[in-house]
């Protein structure tokens, strides 16, 4: 199938042919120690994804998913200036279902930087080496970096959230506004991740350590694609895409199905006086001449 019909391959395995052949390469002497299944080549071990998910963590992890350093952080920063963030529940949720969190920050090259998969957790702690501080170019303001989540998640100075929208004014709305623009960057991230691995479109029948083990291999090989074929039409025909007046054109994935939950409420909404500081400053920030785009007054 992958010389004689790559079309067809791309479809089974989600992978172009050279891509396919590179990874086979890159897990080939792990994926041989633990075969003994001899008369099977080391190719087809591969296309039966989810016996071999732990080698292609190993293999991949170190190279496309390593925590960020400090030189990263601010290279990611400067890529866009609102790093998002986003998650998912955990084993038996509110639904009478089980499930599983999946939390992740991505950068603005649709790649994910940190991924938690299994319980609640806190990896957005000081152990991720971001920034402490930046200035806003244009008021000369030091605010904390942070990162962008929606109302799901409580306000701290590491992480952004909407005010509330019911109570609102006008300018609070312009910040949900453009909180939301960055948000689009790692809803977009799980939706091609759903799109291209299609087993996390509906639920998956395993052990919870079978299904981390699927999950963490969908995430690695998300980031490889991601390296090694920044321009796959595959991938730019499946996402959000913005004109210059803002407008967006939904990406193919939002009209699949997919196996995501949105998170329930998590932790405190009392905020401290600091971090609400911080929030209305942005606020300001984005309603000034200096940090406005031109077409947000007709978003809200």
């Amino acid at each position: 199938m992958m010389c004689e019909d790559p079309e067809k391959f791309f479809e089974y395995t989600r992978l172009y042919v050279d891509k396919f052949v590179t990874l086979t390469n890159m897990v080939k002497d792990r994926l041989v120690k633990r075969s003994c299944l001899t008369t099977i080549t080391v190719e087809e071990q591969l296309a039966i994804t989810l016996s071999y998910c732990n080698a292609l963590w190993e293999v991949l992890y170190e190279k496309y998913l390593q925590p960020p350093t400090p030189e990263r952080w601010a290279h990611i920063k400067s890529e866009f200036n609102n790093s998002p963030y986003k998650s998912g529940t955990k084993f038996y949720n509110y639904k009478h279902f089980y499930s599983i969190i999946l939390m992740a920050v991505c950068d603005a090259d649709y790649k994910f930087t940190l991924v938690h998969i299994g319980a609640q957790a806190a990896i957005l702690d000081d152990t991720i080496n971001t920034p402490k501080t930046d200035v806003l170019h244009e008021t000369g303001k030091s605010l904390p970096c942070f990162f962008v989540a929606d109302e799901a998640f409580p306000l701290r100075k590491n992480l952004m959230r909407p005010y509330p929208r019911k109570i609102a004014n006008k300018e609070q709305l312009i910040f949900n506004y453009r909180l939301s623009r960055g948000r689009l960057m790692i809803e977009n991230n799980f939706g091609i991740l759903a799109s291209r691995w299609r087993i996390l479109r509906k639920p998956i029948i395993a052990h919870p350590k079978t299904v981390d083990s699927i999950i963490k291999a969908t995430v690695v090989l998300h980031n490889f694609l991601r390296t090694v074929r920044a321009n796959d039409s595959y991938f730019h025909n499946i996402v959000d895409n913005e004109n210059q007046s803002g407008e967006v054109t939904p990406g193919l994935w939002r009209t699949e199905i997919d196996g995501f939950e949105n998170i329930q409420c998590q932790g405190s909404r009392n905020y401290s006086h600091e971090v609400t500081r911080i929030r209305d400053e942005l606020c300001i920030y984005f309603n000034s001449s200096a940090g406005s785009v031109p077409w947000q007054d007709g978003m809200i």
